[in-house]
């Protein structure tokens, strides 16, 4: 099993359990985080013995917070990756398409990218202390262009996401 440095994986029974391991800045993600978890994805898929995926954050003040904006802040990017990209819309592939169950377990914050995290699984299941935000006055996000904002044109168009809104007002 490779060894991770952002995230913990571990298999708890049928249930692979990814943690993104950053409490320090609220789970948010850098372009490593990003390949930790594309690989982590891949173990679990991979695995016969997993039959479904949690993913969650360590602490209990955040679930993710996003990309890492100190990062970004410093170098203008989310850091280095193995291929030198920000491997961002393969994470939400693989979240998408891996052939099993991806449970949202969302324990305080879940905004900007972090959000579309747990939106992207199959389904989310917030603590008392989760909340939940999407981050859009930095920039516009196109809705009728794919792949517009990072995932962002996800949360608006998820019907079972618009329902469960409209239920809580």
């Amino acid at each position: 099993m490779p060894t991770f440095e952002d995230i913990i994986y571990a298999v708890d029974g049928s249930a692979a359990v990814i943690t993104i391991n950053r409490p320090e800045v609220y789970n948010a993600f850098r372009a490593h985080t990003v390949v930790e978890l594309i690989g982590a994805f891949r173990l679990a898929w991979a695995d016969a013995n997993v039959h479904s995926v949690i993913l969650t954050g360590a602490g209990d003040k955040a679930f993710c917070s996003g990309g890492d904006q100190k990062q970004r802040a410093k170098t203008g990017d989310y850091g280095p990756s193995p291929s030198g990209m920000f491997e961002i819309g393969n994470l939400h592939k693989i979240i998408r398409d891996i052939p099993k169950p991806t449970i949202a377990a969302v324990n305080g914050i879940a905004v900007g990218g972090g959000h579309v995290l747990h939106v992207l699984c199959d389904v989310s299941i917030a603590s008392e202390t989760a909340r939940f935000g999407q981050e859009v006055a930095l920039s516009v996000v196109r809705t009728d262009h794919p792949g517009t904002g990072h995932g962002a044109d996800r949360t608006e168009r998820n019907p079972q996401w618009a329902s469960s809104t409209e239920r809580s007002r």
